[in-house]
């Protein structure tokens, strides 16, 4: 009975947490108006998430992810390189739950160059890359977390190797106080 019960136990537990991940249609209040989105809860935190996605349009579409309206917003970004089509990104970046239950929903709408944004009945292409973006931000901010953690050993490396120089330092200081001090003495025995 025990096993059956645990059994049942994994499978509910599975299933909230697929449940959990995945993409919902929503919307995004932007400057007083309901715009169609598309969302996603993470286990992640939304400092991270934040984090990984402002690097990530730094460093690949050399954009800045700016907070507007407590949104982040990046603008001109081409996420299909064949269409070109050049978008503007809406995150609403928010946390649910609390300390163990917790966890960040990103919601991403999307402006086109003309004044619509991306929904359901219109650009479908361009909504198909973003609902692939925002599959693809658990391993953007999973990319994130490793490069901040290389980049924190690297230093912890340059401090611990500046230290070893120090103590060589302060060793080979003291190794020649000893081997002066030694000398005088032998040279104060000698003399007795």
């Amino acid at each position: 009975m025990k096993k059956v019960l645990s059994f049942l136990g994994l499978v509910l537990l599975t299933n909230i947490a697929l449940a959990q991940q995945a993409i919902t249609e929503t919307t995004i209040n932007i400057k007083g108006e309901d715009k169609p989105a598309v969302s996603k809860d993470f286990n992640e935190t939304a400092r991270d998430i934040a984090d990984a996605l402002t690097d990530y349009f730094k460093t690949s579409e050399n954009k800045k992810l700016r907070k507007r309206s407590g949104l982040y917003v990046v603008q001109e970004v081409k996420l299909d390189k064949v269409t070109g089509d050049d978008l503007d990104l809406y995150f609403n970046i928010e946390v649910k739950g609390r300390k163990k239950d917790k966890t960040t929903t990103v919601a991403l709408a999307a402006h086109t160059s003309s004044p619509q944004f991306v929904g359901e009945s219109t650009h479908v292409k361009i909504k198909q890359n973003i609902v692939a973006f925002i599959e693809r931000i658990q391993d953007i901010t999973t990319t994130y977390q490793k490069k901040v953690e290389a980049e924190r050993l690297q230093k912890e490396a340059e401090e611990a190797k500046r230290e070893k120089e120090r103590l060589e330092k302060k060793a080979a200081k003291q190794a020649a106080k000893a081997a002066k001090m030694e000398k005088a003495a032998n040279e104060a025995k000698a003399n007795l």
